[in-house]
């Protein structure tokens, strides 16, 4: 097993101190001291806390969107991978939750031209496969024709909601609590007509 770059130590102390105190309360020496990284390896990677953040919220839909990714197959059936996408993303959420909690907190980062192109090349990436696979259930009659834009609210719209009033409260019952009547609305909206 390779050592952890430095680049990758200073990451993983920011995604730290970010689920932690969030990106107001985030300073750039406490990234540093956790990290155990000098002042000009830290600036040299990144050289602001806006820099860094971008990185982490990068870091973190990518993971997101490629494990949702992962579970579209031809080989499962249709109701099974709705059921999945909607049980992935609590199951991410509670698993991710200091992560989640820094997304919801920081949105849709727009700061700067290249982070806004690399947000929007890593959502147009998760859209079209999932726009694939869609085209291809279609096709087989398994669900309903419906734009991509419909398809994934329906498929995370309410799981979203409901996770992020449980990120917001910090507190209370798990959302995978709500699993199976999230996952039956998700294949209800979904489902061909039979």
């Amino acid at each position: 097993m390779t050592e952890p770059t430095t680049r990758d130590r200073i990451l993983a102390a920011a995604r730290e101190v970010l689920a932690e105190r969030g990106l107001a309360a985030a300073t750039m020496q406490e990234i540093r001291r956790r990290a155990g990284v000098s002042n000009g390896s830290l600036f040299h990677f990144f050289p602001t806390k806006e820099a860094i953040s971008a990185a982490v919220y990068l870091e973190a839909i990518a993971a997101y969107q490629g494990g949702m990714v992962s579970l579209l197959s031809d080989d499962v059936d249709a109701e099974t991978t709705v059921r999945r996408l909607v049980r992935y993303h609590l199951e991410w959420t509670i698993a991710n939750r200091g992560t989640a909690r820094f997304l919801l907190e920081l949105g849709h980062p727009a700061r700067g031209e290249a982070l806004a192109e690399q947000v929007a090349a890593a959502n147009r990436e998760f859209r079209d496969a999932l726009e694939r696979w869609l085209h291809r259930m279609v096709a087989q009659s398994r669900l309903r024709p419906c734009p991509v834009d419909v398809a994934i609210a329906c498929l995370i719209g309410p799981a979203q909601l409901i996770c992020r009033g449980w990120l917001v409260r910090a507190e209370g019952e798990s959302p995978l609590h709500l699993a199976d009547a999230l996952e039956q609305a998700a294949w209800d909206s979904l489902r061909a007509n039979r």
